[in-house]
Protein backbone atom coordinates (compact mmCIF):
# COMPACT_ATOMS: atom_id res chain seq x y z
CA UNK A 1 0.00 0.00 0.00
CA UNK A 2 2.85 2.38 0.83
CA UNK A 3 4.40 1.68 -2.57
CA UNK A 4 1.11 2.47 -4.30
CA UNK A 5 0.75 5.76 -2.39
CA UNK A 6 4.34 6.69 -3.20
CA UNK A 7 3.75 5.92 -6.89
CA UNK A 8 0.61 8.07 -6.95
CA UNK A 9 2.46 10.94 -5.28
CA UNK A 10 5.31 10.77 -7.78
CA UNK A 11 2.81 10.59 -10.66
CA UNK A 12 0.92 13.64 -9.37
CA UNK A 13 4.11 15.67 -9.03
CA UNK A 14 5.12 14.69 -12.56
CA UNK A 15 1.75 15.78 -13.96
CA UNK A 16 1.95 19.09 -12.10
CA UNK A 17 5.49 19.69 -13.37
CA UNK A 18 4.44 18.98 -16.95
CA UNK A 19 1.47 21.34 -16.67
CA UNK A 20 3.64 24.13 -15.28
CA UNK A 21 6.15 23.64 -18.09
CA UNK A 22 3.41 23.97 -20.72
CA UNK A 23 2.04 27.06 -19.00
CA UNK A 24 5.50 28.62 -19.03
CA UNK A 25 5.80 27.91 -22.76
CA UNK A 26 2.51 29.72 -23.33
CA UNK A 27 3.74 32.67 -21.29
CA UNK A 28 6.85 33.09 -23.41
CA UNK A 29 9.52 30.95 -21.76
CA UNK A 30 10.45 29.08 -24.93
CA UNK A 31 13.75 29.24 -26.75
CA UNK A 32 12.86 30.55 -30.21
CA UNK A 33 13.00 34.05 -31.72
CA UNK A 34 10.84 36.02 -34.12
CA UNK A 35 12.35 39.10 -35.74
CA UNK A 36 11.62 41.52 -38.54
CA UNK A 37 10.72 45.06 -39.52
CA UNK A 38 7.14 46.33 -39.44
CA UNK A 39 6.44 48.14 -42.70
CA UNK A 40 3.89 50.55 -44.13
CA UNK A 41 1.13 49.14 -46.34
CA UNK A 42 3.20 49.93 -49.46
CA UNK A 43 6.13 47.95 -47.97
CA UNK A 44 8.49 50.83 -48.75
CA UNK A 45 9.27 52.33 -45.34
CA UNK A 46 9.24 51.15 -41.72
CA UNK A 47 6.71 51.97 -39.00
CA UNK A 48 8.27 53.55 -35.94
CA UNK A 49 7.40 52.02 -32.55
CA UNK A 50 4.96 49.49 -33.96
CA UNK A 51 3.47 46.97 -31.54
CA UNK A 52 4.04 43.23 -31.85
CA UNK A 53 1.79 40.73 -30.05
CA UNK A 54 2.33 36.97 -30.20
CA UNK A 55 -0.31 34.47 -29.07
CA UNK A 56 -0.58 30.70 -28.86
CA UNK A 57 -3.86 28.84 -28.41
CA UNK A 58 -5.58 32.16 -27.75
CA UNK A 59 -3.19 33.21 -24.98
CA UNK A 60 -0.76 36.11 -25.35
CA UNK A 61 2.78 34.81 -24.85
CA UNK A 62 4.79 37.93 -25.71
CA UNK A 63 4.39 41.61 -26.55
CA UNK A 64 6.98 44.09 -27.70
CA UNK A 65 7.39 47.55 -29.20
CA UNK A 66 9.62 47.95 -32.25
CA UNK A 67 12.37 50.56 -32.31
CA UNK A 68 12.21 53.89 -34.15
CA UNK A 69 12.98 52.11 -37.43
CA UNK A 70 10.33 49.43 -36.98
CA UNK A 71 12.82 46.67 -36.12
CA UNK A 72 12.11 44.06 -33.46
CA UNK A 73 13.19 40.71 -32.04
CA UNK A 74 10.85 38.77 -29.76
CA UNK A 75 12.72 36.19 -27.67
CA UNK A 76 11.67 33.15 -25.62
CA UNK A 77 8.87 32.00 -27.88
CA UNK A 78 7.41 28.48 -27.84
CA UNK A 79 7.35 26.30 -30.93
CA UNK A 80 4.18 25.56 -32.88
CA UNK A 81 1.45 27.65 -34.47
CA UNK A 82 1.64 31.26 -33.32
CA UNK A 83 -0.72 34.13 -34.11
CA UNK A 84 1.25 37.32 -34.70
CA UNK A 85 -0.37 40.76 -34.73
CA UNK A 86 1.57 43.77 -35.97
CA UNK A 87 -0.03 47.14 -35.32
CA UNK A 88 0.43 50.87 -35.13
CA UNK A 89 -2.66 52.47 -33.71
CA UNK A 90 -5.53 51.37 -35.91
CA UNK A 91 -3.33 50.01 -38.72
CA UNK A 92 -2.81 46.26 -38.31
CA UNK A 93 -1.59 42.98 -39.81
CA UNK A 94 -2.34 39.46 -38.56
CA UNK A 95 -0.44 36.38 -39.67
CA UNK A 96 0.02 32.80 -38.48
CA UNK A 97 3.47 31.23 -38.25
CA UNK A 98 4.40 27.60 -37.57
CA UNK A 99 7.51 28.35 -35.54
CA UNK A 100 10.01 25.48 -35.38
CA UNK A 101 13.21 27.56 -35.54
CA UNK A 102 14.23 31.21 -35.24
CA UNK A 103 12.36 33.10 -37.94
CA UNK A 104 12.48 36.50 -39.66
CA UNK A 105 9.32 37.94 -41.19
CA UNK A 106 9.42 37.91 -44.98
CA UNK A 107 8.52 40.98 -47.11
CA UNK A 108 4.95 39.85 -47.79
CA UNK A 109 4.31 39.18 -44.09
CA UNK A 110 5.46 42.43 -42.53
CA UNK A 111 3.42 45.26 -44.09
CA UNK A 112 0.26 46.49 -42.36
CA UNK A 113 -2.81 45.64 -44.44
CA UNK A 114 -5.81 46.42 -42.21
CA UNK A 115 -6.68 50.12 -42.26
CA UNK A 116 -8.67 52.49 -40.05
CA UNK A 117 -11.91 53.90 -41.42
CA UNK A 118 -10.73 57.21 -42.87
CA UNK A 119 -12.55 60.20 -44.34
CA UNK A 120 -10.68 62.95 -46.18
CA UNK A 121 -12.59 66.22 -46.52
CA UNK A 122 -11.31 67.92 -49.66
CA UNK A 123 -9.86 71.41 -49.66
CA UNK A 124 -8.44 73.73 -52.27
CA UNK A 125 -4.95 73.90 -50.77
CA UNK A 126 -4.07 70.45 -49.40
CA UNK A 127 -4.09 66.91 -50.78
CA UNK A 128 -3.70 64.49 -47.90
CA UNK A 129 -5.51 61.96 -50.08
CA UNK A 130 -2.38 61.66 -52.24
CA UNK A 131 -0.30 60.95 -49.13
CA UNK A 132 -2.68 58.13 -48.18
CA UNK A 133 -2.44 56.67 -51.67
CA UNK A 134 1.35 56.90 -51.55
CA UNK A 135 1.60 54.90 -48.32
CA UNK A 136 -0.62 52.17 -49.76
CA UNK A 137 -4.06 52.78 -48.24
CA UNK A 138 -5.64 51.28 -51.33
CA UNK A 139 -7.83 48.39 -52.37
CA UNK A 140 -5.37 45.57 -53.16
CA UNK A 141 -7.33 44.46 -56.21
CA UNK A 142 -8.43 47.69 -57.88
CA UNK A 143 -5.85 50.14 -56.54
CA UNK A 144 -8.69 52.53 -55.67
CA UNK A 145 -8.59 54.53 -52.42
CA UNK A 146 -9.40 52.42 -49.36
CA UNK A 147 -10.80 55.54 -47.71
CA UNK A 148 -13.63 57.97 -48.31
CA UNK A 149 -13.09 61.29 -50.08
CA UNK A 150 -15.77 63.77 -49.03
CA UNK A 151 -16.50 66.93 -51.01
CA UNK A 152 -15.57 69.78 -48.70
CA UNK A 153 -14.89 72.83 -50.85
CA UNK A 154 -17.37 75.66 -51.44
CA UNK A 155 -19.90 74.92 -54.16
CA UNK A 156 -18.03 76.96 -56.76
CA UNK A 157 -14.79 75.12 -55.98
CA UNK A 158 -12.97 78.26 -54.83
CA UNK A 159 -12.39 80.08 -51.59
CA UNK A 160 -13.74 83.62 -51.43
CA UNK A 161 -10.35 84.80 -50.10
CA UNK A 162 -7.42 83.41 -52.12
CA UNK A 163 -4.59 81.81 -50.15
CA UNK A 164 -1.27 83.44 -50.97
CA UNK A 165 -2.70 84.81 -54.20
CA UNK A 166 -4.02 81.40 -55.24
CA UNK A 167 -7.70 80.50 -55.45
CA UNK A 168 -6.78 76.82 -55.55
CA UNK A 169 -3.85 74.48 -56.15
CA UNK A 170 -3.71 71.68 -58.68
CA UNK A 171 -5.66 68.63 -57.54
CA UNK A 172 -5.38 65.07 -58.77
CA UNK A 173 -8.20 64.33 -61.20
CA UNK A 174 -7.76 60.67 -60.28
CA UNK A 175 -8.97 61.30 -56.72
CA UNK A 176 -12.42 62.91 -56.90
CA UNK A 177 -14.94 62.67 -54.04
CA UNK A 178 -16.29 59.12 -53.80
CA UNK A 179 -19.14 59.49 -51.29
CA UNK A 180 -22.79 60.37 -51.82
CA UNK A 181 -22.65 62.93 -48.99
CA UNK A 182 -20.61 66.12 -48.55
CA UNK A 183 -18.90 67.83 -45.60
CA UNK A 184 -22.11 69.59 -44.61
CA UNK A 185 -23.89 66.26 -44.19
CA UNK A 186 -20.93 64.62 -42.46
CA UNK A 187 -20.38 67.24 -39.79
CA UNK A 188 -24.09 67.53 -39.01
CA UNK A 189 -24.63 63.77 -38.63
CA UNK A 190 -23.09 62.40 -35.43
CA UNK A 191 -23.85 58.79 -36.42
CA UNK A 192 -22.08 59.27 -39.75
CA UNK A 193 -19.06 60.85 -38.04
CA UNK A 194 -18.87 57.89 -35.66
CA UNK A 195 -18.28 55.51 -38.58
CA UNK A 196 -14.77 56.94 -39.02
CA UNK A 197 -11.60 56.48 -36.99
CA UNK A 198 -9.75 59.43 -38.56
CA UNK A 199 -11.04 62.53 -40.36
CA UNK A 200 -8.68 64.76 -42.33
CA UNK A 201 -9.70 68.38 -42.89
CA UNK A 202 -7.72 69.73 -45.84
CA UNK A 203 -6.96 73.45 -45.85
CA UNK A 204 -9.30 75.29 -48.18
CA UNK A 205 -12.38 73.33 -47.22
CA UNK A 206 -15.58 75.09 -46.32
CA UNK A 207 -15.07 77.12 -43.13
CA UNK A 208 -18.69 78.13 -42.51
CA UNK A 209 -19.49 75.26 -40.15
CA UNK A 210 -16.76 76.42 -37.73
CA UNK A 211 -19.31 78.93 -36.41
CA UNK A 212 -22.14 76.38 -36.26
CA UNK A 213 -22.61 75.18 -32.64
CA UNK A 214 -24.25 71.91 -33.68
CA UNK A 215 -21.48 71.03 -36.12
CA UNK A 216 -18.76 71.91 -33.61
CA UNK A 217 -20.37 69.89 -30.83
CA UNK A 218 -20.75 66.90 -33.14
CA UNK A 219 -17.07 67.05 -34.07
CA UNK A 220 -15.97 67.54 -30.47
CA UNK A 221 -18.08 64.59 -29.29
CA UNK A 222 -16.62 62.51 -32.11
CA UNK A 223 -13.11 63.24 -30.79
CA UNK A 224 -14.12 62.66 -27.18
CA UNK A 225 -15.44 59.22 -28.13
CA UNK A 226 -12.17 58.17 -29.75
CA UNK A 227 -12.12 59.89 -33.13
CA UNK A 228 -9.01 61.61 -34.50
CA UNK A 229 -9.08 64.88 -36.45
CA UNK A 230 -6.21 66.24 -38.53
CA UNK A 231 -6.62 69.88 -39.59
CA UNK A 232 -4.25 72.07 -41.57
CA UNK A 233 -3.79 75.83 -41.69
CA UNK A 234 -7.09 77.61 -42.42
CA UNK A 235 -9.12 74.75 -40.93
CA UNK A 236 -7.81 75.99 -37.57
CA UNK A 237 -11.23 77.56 -37.05
CA UNK A 238 -12.67 74.14 -36.25
CA UNK A 239 -10.02 73.50 -33.60
CA UNK A 240 -10.51 76.95 -32.10
CA UNK A 241 -14.28 76.58 -32.21
CA UNK A 242 -14.24 73.27 -30.32
CA UNK A 243 -11.73 73.98 -27.58
CA UNK A 244 -10.84 76.70 -25.11
CA UNK A 245 -7.62 78.20 -26.43
CA UNK A 246 -6.08 78.34 -22.95
CA UNK A 247 -6.38 74.54 -22.72
CA UNK A 248 -4.72 73.67 -26.02
CA UNK A 249 -3.77 75.97 -28.92
CA UNK A 250 -3.98 79.76 -28.94
CA UNK A 251 -4.16 80.99 -32.52
CA UNK A 252 -2.48 84.25 -33.48
CA UNK A 253 -4.27 87.46 -34.40
CA UNK A 254 -4.78 88.91 -36.88
CA UNK A 255 -5.91 85.71 -38.55
CA UNK A 256 -4.21 84.34 -41.65
CA UNK A 257 -1.28 86.76 -41.55
CA UNK A 258 1.77 84.55 -42.10
CA UNK A 259 4.00 85.66 -44.97
CA UNK A 260 7.21 83.61 -44.65
CA UNK A 261 7.06 80.66 -47.04
CA UNK A 262 9.75 78.43 -45.54
CA UNK A 263 11.46 77.91 -42.20
CA UNK A 264 14.38 75.97 -40.81
CA UNK A 265 12.88 73.84 -38.07
CA UNK A 266 14.20 71.76 -35.21
CA UNK A 267 12.36 68.49 -34.73
CA UNK A 268 11.27 67.95 -31.13
CA UNK A 269 10.90 64.16 -31.24
CA UNK A 270 13.98 61.91 -31.28
CA UNK A 271 12.12 59.00 -32.91
CA UNK A 272 11.08 61.22 -35.81
CA UNK A 273 14.70 62.36 -36.20
CA UNK A 274 15.92 58.76 -36.30
CA UNK A 275 13.16 57.73 -38.69
CA UNK A 276 13.74 60.59 -41.15
CA UNK A 277 17.49 60.01 -41.16
CA UNK A 278 16.74 56.35 -41.85
CA UNK A 279 14.91 57.52 -44.99
CA UNK A 280 17.96 59.52 -46.09
CA UNK A 281 16.70 62.95 -45.03
CA UNK A 282 19.12 65.23 -43.20
CA UNK A 283 17.48 66.76 -40.14
CA UNK A 284 20.48 67.79 -38.03
CA UNK A 285 20.68 70.53 -37.00
CA UNK A 286 17.43 71.44 -38.77
CA UNK A 287 15.03 70.57 -41.55
CA UNK A 288 13.54 73.00 -44.06
CA UNK A 289 9.75 73.17 -43.98
CA UNK A 290 8.40 74.92 -47.07
CA UNK A 291 4.78 73.84 -47.34
CA UNK A 292 3.33 77.30 -46.78
CA UNK A 293 1.13 79.58 -48.81
CA UNK A 294 0.92 83.30 -48.06
CA UNK A 295 -1.64 84.25 -45.40
CA UNK A 296 -1.06 81.10 -43.36
CA UNK A 297 -2.28 80.75 -39.78
CA UNK A 298 0.16 80.66 -36.87
CA UNK A 299 -0.28 79.24 -33.38
CA UNK A 300 0.89 82.01 -31.06
CA UNK A 301 1.30 79.82 -27.97
CA UNK A 302 0.05 76.55 -26.53
CA UNK A 303 -0.53 74.75 -23.25
CA UNK A 304 2.68 72.76 -22.78
CA UNK A 305 0.96 70.49 -20.26
CA UNK A 306 -1.63 69.19 -22.72
CA UNK A 307 -0.03 69.69 -26.13
CA UNK A 308 2.95 68.11 -27.91
CA UNK A 309 4.98 70.29 -30.27
CA UNK A 310 6.68 68.46 -33.13
CA UNK A 311 8.52 71.24 -34.98
CA UNK A 312 9.95 74.59 -33.86
CA UNK A 313 10.93 77.17 -36.49
CA UNK A 314 14.04 79.29 -36.07
CA UNK A 315 11.88 82.24 -37.14
CA UNK A 316 8.72 83.07 -39.07
CA UNK A 317 7.21 86.28 -40.35
CA UNK A 318 3.69 86.96 -39.15
CA UNK A 319 1.73 90.21 -39.44
CA UNK A 320 4.93 91.89 -40.59
CA UNK A 321 6.96 90.86 -37.52
CA UNK A 322 9.84 88.38 -37.42
CA UNK A 323 9.16 85.95 -34.59
CA UNK A 324 11.61 83.33 -33.28
CA UNK A 325 10.86 79.90 -31.86
CA UNK A 326 7.31 79.33 -33.08
CA UNK A 327 5.97 75.77 -33.25
CA UNK A 328 4.34 74.65 -36.49
CA UNK A 329 2.83 71.20 -35.79
CA UNK A 330 1.01 69.87 -32.73
CA UNK A 331 -0.90 66.95 -31.30
CA UNK A 332 -3.10 66.75 -28.25
CA UNK A 333 -5.49 64.24 -26.76
CA UNK A 334 -9.07 64.93 -25.80
CA UNK A 335 -11.20 62.26 -24.17
CA UNK A 336 -10.43 59.00 -25.96
CA UNK A 337 -9.38 60.71 -29.20
CA UNK A 338 -7.09 63.46 -30.36
CA UNK A 339 -6.22 66.32 -32.71
CA UNK A 340 -3.30 67.05 -35.01
CA UNK A 341 -2.83 70.58 -36.35
CA UNK A 342 -0.18 71.96 -38.67
CA UNK A 343 0.32 75.46 -40.08
CA UNK A 344 1.99 74.10 -43.21
CA UNK A 345 0.42 72.23 -46.09
CA UNK A 346 0.64 68.82 -47.68
CA UNK A 347 0.38 69.23 -51.42
CA UNK A 348 0.88 65.58 -52.24
CA UNK A 349 3.37 64.61 -54.94
CA UNK A 350 5.45 67.80 -54.90
CA UNK A 351 9.17 67.06 -55.23
CA UNK A 352 10.01 70.42 -53.68
CA UNK A 353 8.32 69.30 -50.47
CA UNK A 354 9.89 65.86 -50.12
CA UNK A 355 10.76 66.37 -46.45
CA UNK A 356 7.20 67.36 -45.57
CA UNK A 357 5.85 64.39 -47.49
CA UNK A 358 8.09 62.02 -45.54
CA UNK A 359 7.06 63.62 -42.24
CA UNK A 360 3.42 63.18 -43.19
CA UNK A 361 4.01 59.48 -43.81
CA UNK A 362 5.28 59.28 -40.24
CA UNK A 363 2.53 61.47 -38.76
CA UNK A 364 -0.32 59.45 -40.27
CA UNK A 365 0.70 56.37 -38.30
CA UNK A 366 1.33 58.41 -35.16
CA UNK A 367 -2.12 59.96 -35.56
CA UNK A 368 -3.83 56.59 -35.67
CA UNK A 369 -2.47 55.79 -32.22
CA UNK A 370 -3.42 59.01 -30.42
Amino acid sequence: MKNIKLYLLVFAVAVMSTSCSEDNDHSGSGTLKLSGTVMAPNNLFPISRAHIKVSKDGNVVAEQTANALGQFTVDHLPSGNLAVELSKGKFKRQITIDLEADYELQPLERNLDVFPNIAVVTGNYDQIEEILMNIGVVDPDSGAPAFDIVAGTPSDGRQSDPHGGKSTVARSAALPPNTTFNFNTLIHDSALLAQYDIIFLNCGGKEDYASDPVALQNLKTYIENGGIVYATDWMFKYVRGMFDESDYLHFALPEKSGSSLSSNCEIQNSDLVTWLEGQGITVTPSITVNGFLGSWQMVDNFNTTNVTSWLVADSVTYAGATLPGKSLAFTFQYGQGGVFYSSFHTHGNDAAEAAITQMMYYFIFELSGL
